[in-house]
């Protein structure tokens, strides 16, 4: 290999993890056309009254084929961090054997209660050999991207776009496939009446908004007169595909997700790098 080829190569990664979010969204799409979830509603007698409940119903999983596209672009992104790294190794004259890679540190200095490897004066001292051979802009950059520098003013630690790439990278790795789930409520709800009438809803009305609906999660209940009929009322909402409650993003959308952290690695990562490659 080329020292000039190294730049190619990780623009031709950033490329490929956008072709995975393509892959997704076209798969996100078609699994939406099959209707995989409803909302359905019961009665409950109460008194003079009735407690309406409207629940959502799972009537397909995301399935794994889903999923692929997601963790292909997840590992592509953070592989292309290391491989960064891995190439500036190479440029400064280390053998292609050096097993360098991007760090992803909680804390800039080591102290006794800490893991060294969560600590970056801890990766400095492992790869002293091969980083003083580094342009000093190179090391400033990869202190500058680490989580205990803030993103953007506010998103740092477990915020930080490199924190949460490389979580659930490592998530991944250890709990293939890598889970999300495509029922959550992106609001607004919407209640309406099939005739075009006002809608009528007396005290004891309750929404559930911005949560992650699992099967048979009540969204909407509410208390009318006995009498008065619900076959006229529609409840519905708004539905994506989202990293699970319990990831290093939670609940987040993964198409948005996986757009922004994809501008992140090209614009804040391999962007910044190039000047350290030879043209």
């Amino acid at each position: 290999m080329q020292l000039t080829d190294f730049m190619p190569i990780f623009i031709s990664r950033i490329a490929t993890a956008r072709e995975h979010i393509d892959d997704f969204k076209l798969k996100s799409g078609k699994f939406f056309d099959t209707n995989p979830y409803a909302i359905v509603s019961e009665e409950e007698p109460k008194g003079a009254n009735k407690i309406i409940r409207y629940r959502f119903i799972v009537r397909r999983e995301v399935s794994a084929g889903l999923r692929i596209p997601i963790t292909s672009c997840i590992l592509e992104l953070r592989s292309t961090l290391d491989n960064l790294v891995w190439g500036l190794s190479q440029v400064v004259g280390e053998p292609p054997s050096s097993k360098i890679g991007f760090p992803v540190c909680e804390i800039e200095f080591a102290s006794i209660a800490i893991k060294q490897k969560w600590c970056f004066k801890a990766w400095l001292r492992q790869y002293q050999s091969i980083i003083s051979k580094f342009p000093t802009g190179a090391i400033d950059l990869i202190r500058q991207l680490q989580p205990f520098n803030p993103y953007k003013g506010s998103q740092t630690g477990t915020n930080h776009p490199i924190y949460i790439l490389n979580s659930l990278a490592n998530q991944d790795k250890h709990k293939m496939p890598l889970k999300v789930t495509g029922i959550n409520q992106d609001g607004p709800m919407h209640l309406s009446r099939s005739d075009g009438r006002p809608v009528t809803i007396s005290a004891g009305t309750t929404f559930q908004f911005d949560k992650t609906l699992e099967h048979n999660s009540v969204i909407l209940e509410m208390t009318m007169p006995a009498s008065q009929p619900i076959d006229n009322f529609q409840v519905s909402a708004v539905t994506y595909i989202a990293f699970d409650k319990n990831s290093p993003a939670p609940n987040a959308p993964v198409y948005e997700f996986l757009i922004n952290m994809h501008d992140f690695v090209r614009d804040e990562v391999i962007a910044k790098f190039e000047p350290f490659f030879p043209k």
